[in-house]
C-alpha cells in the first residue's frame, strides 16, 4: 500500500492514509515510544520523555539508571517447558533492560547464565563493555531444553561468576535476576543456594512466569523486601510489561 499523507493530530496520534486497490484506509499509530508522553511545546504537541525518564540516543531512559554502578548477572531458565519461541522473548527482555543501563568497564557490567539440566556461563562480567557486542552475544545464545536445576545455576553464580577472576568488583553492588517458568527439580537445594548467594551480598530478583506453584521458590530467591524483588506474570508476552519497573527497581538498588 502507498502512504499518501502523514500528520500528528491533537492526541499525538500519527494518522497514516494508505491507498489500497479500491479505497483509502486511515489508521492511528501512537508515535510516542515507550516511556514517552504527548506534551504541548511551543504551541504544538510533541512526544517527550516522562518526568522520571531522560532522553539518551533517541530513547527515554530511567533517571534512576543514569549514574548507576553495578555488577549484574541474568540467570535464564531454558528448560523444556519454556520452548524456543518463548526463550527468544526472554532474551529480548534482557536486551531491553540492558538498553537502559550505562554499560561500561567502570559503570554497569553484565554477565549471563542459563540453566536447564546443566548450567552454562554465556558470558562473564568482564567479557563485554559495549552494548552492541553484548546484544550480538545474546542473539547467538541457543535454546537447549531439558530439566530445571535452578540450584546449580545459583551455586555457579556464587562460586564461579561473582568472583574477582571473572570481573566482579569490590565495593560494587551485586545483582542477579532469575527468570524461570517452573519449579526446580530440587526445591530445598534451590532455597539453600539462594540463601547462600544472598548471604554473600548478592541482591536477588526473581521473575516467575505462569506457574502458581512457583511461589515458595520465588519468595525464597527474592531479596528483602520480598514483594519489591519478586515478580509474577501470566505468560512470556507479559515480560515486556514489567521491563520499566524491573529496571528502575534494579537501578535504585
Amino acid at each position: 500500500m502507498e502512504v499518501n499523507e502523514e500528520y500528528v493530530d491533537h492526541m499525538c496520534l500519527t494518522k497514516v492514509t494508505c491507498k489500497g486497490q479500491d479505497k483509502l484506509v486511515t489508521v492511528d499509530l501512537p508515535p510516542c515510544q515507550p516511556n514517552g508522553i504527548c506534551a504541548l511545546q511551543n504551541g504544538k504537541r510533541a512526544c517527550v520523555c516522562k518526568p522520571e525518564f531522560y532522553l539518551q540516543h533517541g530513547r527515554c531512559i530511567p533517571k534512576a539508571c543514569q549514574k548507576v554502578i553495578a555488577d549484574i548477572v541474568f540467570v535464564l531458565d531454558e528448560s523444556g517447558s519454556v520452548g524456543r519461541a518463548n526463550y527468544e522473548k526472554v532474551k529480548q527482555f534482557v536486551v531491553e533492560i540492558i538498553r537502559s543501563l550505562p554499560i561500561g568497564k567502570n559503570q554497569v557490567r553484565v554477565g549471563l547464565v542459563s540453566f536447564s539440566s546443566k548450567t552454562f556461563v554465556k558470558f562473564h562480567l568482564d567479557r563485554y563493555f559495549n552494548k552492541n557486542e553484548m546484544f550480538d552475544a545474546i542473539k547467538r545464545i541457543n535454546y537447549v531444553g531439558a530439566g530445571t536445576r535452578t540450584y546449580k545455576a545459583l551455586r555457579l553464580l556464587r562460586r564461579h561468576v561473582f568472583t574477582k577472576e571473572h570481573g566482579n568488583r569490590d565495593g560494587v553492588p551485586k545483582i542477579t535476576i532469575v527468570v524461570t517458568d517452573g519449579k526446580s527439580s530440587k526445591r530445598r537445594a534451590t532455597k539453600r543456594e539462594a540463601a547462600n548467594l544472598k548471604r554473600s551480598g548478592v541482591v536477588m530478583f526473581s521473575i516467575g512466569i505462569g506457574n502458581s506453584s512457583l511461589q515458595s521458590e520465588l519468595r525464597a530467591m527474592a531479596s528483602q523486601p520480598v514483594d519489591e524483588h519478586k515478580f509474577n506474570i501470566e505468560d512470556f508476552d507479559a515480560l515486556q510489561s514489567i521491563t520499566n519497573e524491573m529496571t528502575i527497581k534494579m537501578c535504585e538498588g
